[in-house]
């Protein structure tokens, strides 16, 4: 190699040294930020909750009630992807992790699915996160749309079929895990309590990225926030545990 090819060399991997690190940086900032403002978001989302609740009692027509019931769904999809979910990430994992504080303590994966949920709004019973995962999505949503697959299913037709449903938020059941996908501009992702060491920690990763996902050989899916449980959010109705495997 000639000198001054080392040299570009050397200055080029120091610019993209230099990008990762601040990439990294910011990333950290940025959570640590969500983090710092936890509580408050919590008050906002409640007091838009109370928003939503009385302008959809106002409502008159079917029509006018349902466009409510769609704005409240893209507001809580957002609510939980860009503020709850993120403030989360970096939280380690454990198998009886029950922290309500991101970035303390420890928290396992049901639990994160109930309890990010619940600090959207949604009255959900927190032994909920110790019901087996099909349960949980069956607690939540209608249980004919949800998806199973089975046989270590390629991954390929996983993602075909999400994006089937459309952009949203769904809750995935898998051999002894359970997580969030997101289905956001295109993007498709796996947020959940990583038990895989590394990271042994709150993620948010490409779908198609090596995890308990990609691993599985049994997956379920349903897709949430549908027309029906938002309904119960703009009402603050309960979400009781009609599937219970302890009974």
């Amino acid at each position: 190699m000639k000198p001054l090819q080392f040299l570009i060399y050397i200055f080029l991997a120091a610019i993209l040294t230099f990008l990762f690190v601040d990439e990294i940086c910011t990333q950290a900032i940025n959570i640590e930020k969500l983090r710092s403002e936890y509580s408050s978001a919590k008050d906002e989302i409640s007091k838009k909750q109370d928003e939503f609740k009385t302008r959809y009692r106002q409502a008159i027509s079917g029509e006018e009630k349902n466009e409510i019931i769609q704005e409240s769904k893209a507001y809580i999809f957002e609510a939980l992807t860009e503020r709850i979910f993120p403030a989360w990430y970096g939280t380690e994992w454990d198998f009886n992790g029950t922290s309500r504080t991101p970035g303390k303590g420890k928290i396992a994966c049901g639990t994160f699915i109930v309890y990010t949920l619940q600090d959207a709004g949604f009255k959900i019973d927190s032994r909920m996160a110790m019901q087996p995962a099909e349960n949980i999505i069956k607690n939540l949503i209608d249980p004919s749309d949800i998806k199973r697959f089975c046989n270590a299913a390629p991954m390929e037709r996983i993602l075909r079929w999400i994006k089937s449903k459309g952009e949203g938020l769904f809750i995935v059941g898998l051999d002894i895990h359970v997580g969030f996908i997101i289905y956001k501009n295109d993007k498709i992702t796996f947020c959940h309590s990583n038990y895989y060491n590394p990271p042994r920690k709150v993620v948010n990763q490409d779908a198609m990225e090596k995890s308990p996902l990609t691993d599985s050989k049994y997956r379920v899916i349903g897709k949430i926030l549908d027309d029906k449980m938002m309904k119960k959010w703009i009402y603050g109705e309960a979400f009781p545990i009609i599937y219970d495997y302890f009974q």
